[in-house]
C-alpha cells in the first residue's frame, strides 16, 4: 500500500513539473476565482471575537515574462447574521509570480467598498488594501489548476487601517 501512494506521489509531481511550463511563459492568458471556503478569519483591533466569512474573487492576467504575471481582480465578500448585513465590493490589480512554473507568490492592492446594516442604520466606507498570497499551482490537464493558497491583507486608509485578515483559500485557474 505504502510503495503505490509513492508511486502515485511521484508520478503526480513529475507529471506537474514536466506538463507546467508551457502555461506561464510570456504571452499567456490566466484567468481564475477562488473562495476561501469559509477558512477566513478577520479580527478587528478592538474586538476579541474573529469573523468568519465567505469570499469570492475573480481575476484575469497575462504574462508580461515567463512565470509573471500581472491582471486586474474583482472580490465580493458577504456576511450576514440576522439583521446584519457586511458587504464589501473590491477591484484592484495583481501580480503573480510562478517559482518553477508553479509555487506562487503573488501580491496585490485593491480599492474597497464596504457596506455594513445592522438593521437600524446603514454604513459605508471606502478604502484601500494591500495583500500577499502564496500557494501552489497543480495543474490538472494543460490549461486548467487547482491553486490552494494562504493569504494576508492590511487595510492601508483610515476606514480599512484596523483590518487585517488571514485566509485559507483554494483556485481554479484557466491557463490559454
Amino acid at each position: 500500500m505504502k510503495s503505490s501512494i509513492k508511486f502515485l506521489v511521484v508520478a503526480l509531481a513529475i507529471i506537474t513539473f514536466t506538463n507546467v511550463q508551457a502555461q506561464t511563459e510570456q504571452g499567456s492568458i490566466l484567468v481564475g476565482a477562488s473562495t476561501n471556503l469559509g477558512f477566513n478569519s478577520t479580527k478587528h483591533k478592538d474586538a476579541d471575537d474573529a469573523t468568519n466569512n465567505f469570499v469570492l474573487d475573480a481575476q484575469a492576467g497575462y504574462f508580461v515574462i515567463d512565470d509573471l504575471a500581472v491582471g486586474l481582480g474583482l472580490g465580493f465578500d458577504n456576511e450576514s447574521t440576522g439583521d446584519f448585513k457586511d458587504n464589501t465590493f473590491d477591484f484592484g490589480l495583481f501580480g503573480r509570480y510562478y517559482i518553477n512554473s508553479a509555487i506562487i507568490v503573488g501580491a496585490n492592492y485593491s480599492y474597497l467598498k464596504n457596506t455594513v446594516d445592522d438593521g437600524s442604520d446603514e454604513v459605508e466606507s471606502k478604502g484601500s488594501a494591500f495583500g500577499l498570497e502564496a500557494g501552489y499551482a497543480v495543474f490538472l490537464g494543460e490549461n486548467v489548476a487547482v491553486e490552494p493558497t494562504i493569504s494576508y491583507d492590511m487595510g492601508l486608509s483610515d476606514a480599512l487601517e484596523d483590518i487585517n485578515s488571514f485566509g485559507i483559500n483554494v483556485g481554479f485557474s484557466l491557463y490559454f
